[in-house]
């Protein structure tokens, strides 16, 4: 059985902002027997989740790909500066139970995660594998012979498969946890694996979708990702969609909406699945929230107004423009749900959101608006002329938010104007 013992020189504070790992290690912990993440019939506990991360971790240690000494991993810190002698970790996998593992154990070792999917051309991985010059994890032979092919070296890790991961020996997992790091001295036994990450640390390298120019490599914070999820505020009774492409910025946060609290994540496949499939599998699972575009959601409400989704109490929305007629619609279809409308980017994750629950008075016909900033954030257009813009007039968004993103990958120049 995987063990995880969280240590801190000071007495846990329950309002500061924890790090994944530190939030998600304390549900292995409190959580071992109940299902941490369903795929189709596949179920993993948060006790096997725990051994699966564990084992992950000493092996990604073994293998080289990372270094779960004190002293390395408090190096992998990124504050105000941003250093590239310790690249992110590129993790190739579908959305699913074996990529969370994998991602989680690259963030357990306390490096930055660059999640890709399977998808992507050849031509693609190889380029942006290329730019982030860190360690490839890849468990398709097909892909690590085409990667090879180019000039890569990928070599295909079988003993990072889950149910290797599953059968490799109990491992103990001390996750030093948002503590101060330790001295050199200090540094301990390394048949014990540990980690050290702290919430303001880089947790995933993200990529923008290049809609405002060439896309940019995007280094968010834990904090940015655990703010979110406290926003979003579920709970451990909560079984949560995890939707997005694995290289997508909301593709992590579901997965901490889920885990972090003790809830369960069911991944469900967009694309492969037709509206009725995805109706049914959230009656099955009694999915209790949902996360896509207003499209998706659409489609969704029209396979399920014959059956309404009671169970649905939360449908987060973004990337596309939502009416009042979609309102409508969702509320006959989602009778319990609470529809939040989010505008928002990789580089700042939420920017404003509009909040709709299930009765009340909806906005006039038409296209709803973008929303409030929220509670500890200024919002501002400015103009060309970099001058506060006039009501009605477009302009450029400013915020300030309490957890801002880090950064761009090796573009030092672009990071200076945030």
């Amino acid at each position: 059985m995987s063990t995880l013992m969280a240590s801190a020189t000071t007495a846990p504070d329950p309002h500061a902002v924890p790090s994944i790992p530190s939030a998600v290690g304390a549900q292995i912990s409190r959580r071992s027997g109940h299902i941490a993440l369903r795929q189709g019939q596949r179920t993993l506990t948060y006790r096997q989740l725990g051994q699966a991360v564990a084992a992950g971790v000493a092996r990604l240690a073994e293998l080289g790909v990372t270094s779960t000494t004190i002293d390395t991993v408090a190096g992998t810190r990124v504050t105000a500066e941003i250093t590239t002698d310790q690249p992110p970790v590129v993790v190739i996998a579908p959305l699913g139970i074996e990529g969370t593992v994998l991602q989680l154990a690259v963030l357990f070792s306390g490096r930055v995660c660059a999640p890709l999917e399977t998808t992507l051309s050849i031509e693609s991985l190889a380029k942006i594998i290329d730019f982030i010059g860190g360690p490839v994890i890849c468990l398709d032979p097909t892909i690590i012979s085409a990667l090879s092919a180019t000039g890569l070296h990928c070599e295909d890790i079988t003993s990072l498969r889950l149910d290797a991961l599953l059968d490799a020996p109990p491992a103990t997992l001390t996750a030093l946890i948002d503590a101060a790091p330790a001295d050199a001295a200090d540094e301990p036994d390394p048949s014990t694996p540990s980690v050290s990450a702290s919430a303001d640390n880089a947790a995933l390298l993200c990529f923008t979708s290049g809609s405002t120019g060439t896309p940019k490599g995007v280094l968010v914070p834990h904090s940015m990702l655990i703010d979110l999820q406290r926003h979003g505020a579920t709970t451990e009774a909560d079984v949560v969609a995890i939707t997005s492409p694995p290289s997508f910025f909301a593709s992590m946060l579901q997965t901490v909406l889920a885990l972090a609290v003790g809830g369960s994540g069911t991944y469900l496949d967009l694309t492969a699945n037709t509206p009725a499939q995805l109706h049914d599998i959230a009656i099955d699972h009694a999915l209790n929230h949902f996360t896509g575009t207003t499209t998706h959601v659409r489609e969704l409400a029209r396979a399920s107004l014959r059956e309404p989704i009671i169970s649905l109490w939360g449908i987060d929305l973004g990337g596309e423009p939502t009416t009042r007629a979609d309102l409508e619609l969702f509320r006959q279809a989602f009778p319990n749900a609470r529809i939040r409308n989010i505008y928002g980017s990789a580089e700042t994750g939420r920017i404003a959101t509009s909040d709709y629950p299930p009765a009340g008075e909806l906005p006039p016909p038409g296209p709803i608006p973008a929303g409030h900033a929220g509670t500890g954030r200024t919002l501002e257009l400015f103009n060309e002329n970099n001058e506060p813009a006039a009501p009605g007039q477009p302009g450029r968004i400013a915020l300030n938010r309490p957890q801002p993103f880090l950064g761009y990958w090796r573009n030092p120049e672009l990071t200076a104007t945030r």
